[in-house]
């Protein structure tokens, strides 16, 4: 950091790479009104797409964003959203060459502000839609762990690919396998309302 508190190109850098929602604390978040030079970085630590997997799907998550906080000031509510809604605007940039816009700057501001109330509260978020969206985000990053601790690309599964490097992998062999896995992440991160057995009453019509 340099002497005008601003971080330096190297700073800037380091903090590029993904950063999974769980690993997210007071170290890694930019400053306050940080100018859009640094938050375009702490954008890219996010993969939006994971969560609106089109260019179009996700511009148009975007754009309702934008208008929603224009005309309501509401954010989205969860921190898989909001951080998928900074992230649409760093592409927005990347496609139109606007980051920073003066008229905009108050939206992203405003959802690097969510994100630090996020991560640095302790209170939960009570949006049902937002809880599932984070606990599946949260699924998601530790499976991408768990990926690449198991070899990642290096498990391709083509035995006629000539890359000497590739070969059968002991763990994943097909999309099911991956899905499978993927459930078995969600599960870990489900909190269990009622034990089992014990039967619904407004589906259990005895």
């Amino acid at each position: 950091m340099n002497s005008r508190g601003s971080l330096n190109s190297e700073e800037l850098e380091q903090r590029s790479h993904g950063i999974a929602n769980a690993e997210l604390d007071a170290s890694n978040l930019p400053r306050s009104a940080a100018p859009w030079s640094e938050l375009v970085f702490f954008a890219h630590t996010f993969d939006g797409y994971v969560v609106k997997p089109s260019v179009e799907a996700l511009q148009r998550f975007a754009n309702e964003a934008v208008a929603r906080f224009r005309s309501s000031g509401q954010l989205p509510t969860g921190l898989t959203e909001l951080r998928t809604a900074l992230f649409a605007e760093q592409r927005r940039d990347h496609f139109t060459n606007m980051g920073g816009d003066p008229e905009n700057m108050d939206f992203i501001h405003a959802l690097v502000e969510g994100i630090r109330e996020r991560v640095l509260s302790s209170d939960a978020s009570t949006d049902p839609v937002a809880i599932a969206q984070d606990r599946v985000m949260a699924a998601f990053d530790r499976l991408v762990v768990e990926y690449a601790r198991w070899g990642g690309c290096l498990y391709q599964g083509w035995t006629d690919y000539p890359e000497g490097r590739n070969y059968l992998g002991p763990t994943i062999w097909s999309e099911r396998d991956i899905g499978l896995r993927f459930c078995m992440e969600l599960e870990k991160g489900v909190v269990r309302e009622r034990p089992y057995g014990v039967p619904d009453r407004e589906s259990d019509p005895s």
